[in-house]
């Protein structure tokens, strides 16, 4: 499917409009982000996308650039899911998914554009539609990240088999299916374009939040 504004506009639209039982944060602290990688490795075991660890948690290099910002969201006052935004530029590419494919992002960068790239995207919730709600906060956050950024297209590392979902709100995959070292199924890069007009809800700001951390 083609690029659809509305459908990207209604992403930042319900998260701001939504039950006030779902909020987010951002893990600033060492207990936070830990109790992140530590949801993110059980979040995606328990679904079979990476092979059990003994260390039981996921981060990497990325986690500790300055540039990016990992949020956490609280379902009824328990962790339910996380994404991790970082803001690309042509003056600054410290990411995993520029390390990665560079060659197909450059073109973006070096026309002046700004990508926003979501990384570690992870959702635990046992009840289908429980499981797409905190999905869809979790792309207006990362709608209203890439409004406060001034981005010209988003990014985002999917699997394979999830691309037709995506694709509903203007994401194309530029690359894949490829196979990953953690990963045990295969993945894609959805690049989607993003117009300077995409809503008209105002972007928060990484240290806008109300709810305190939980553990999952």
């Amino acid at each position: 499917m083609g690029y659809d504004a509305f459908n990207l506009s209604l992403l930042g639209y319900n998260r701001t409009t939504g039950s006030s039982d779902i909020d987010h944060f951002v893990a600033e602290t060492p207990s936070q982000k830990e109790a992140i990688y530590r949801f993110r490795y059980d979040a995606y075991a328990k679904c079979d996308l990476i092979r059990q660890s003994l260390s039981a948690s996921l981060s990497d290099w990325q986690d500790d650039e300055p540039d990016t910002v990992i949020y956490g969201i609280n379902l009824q006052g328990r962790l339910a899911g996380t994404i991790r935004l970082t803001p690309l530029r042509a003056d600054q590419k410290a990411c995993a998914t520029y390390e990665m494919f560079g060659d197909a992002l450059d073109p973006i960068l070096e026309a002046g554009g700004t990508i926003a790239d979501g990384s570690r995207l992870a959702v635990a919730c046992e009840d289908p539609k429980t499981r797409r709600r905190v999905l869809m906060y979790a792309l207006g956050i990362a709608m209203d990240f890439a409004r406060h950024h001034c981005a010209s297209h988003g990014a985002i590392i999917a699997r394979h088999r999830h691309a037709p979902f995506y694709e509903r709100y203007g994401f194309q995959s530029i690359s894949g299916p490829f196979d990953y070292a953690e990963a045990l199924t295969p993945l894609c890069l959805m690049i989607a374009p993003l117009p300077h007009a995409v809503g008209a809800v105002p972007a928060r700001s990484r240290y806008d939040s109300n709810v305190a951390m939980s553990a999952a």
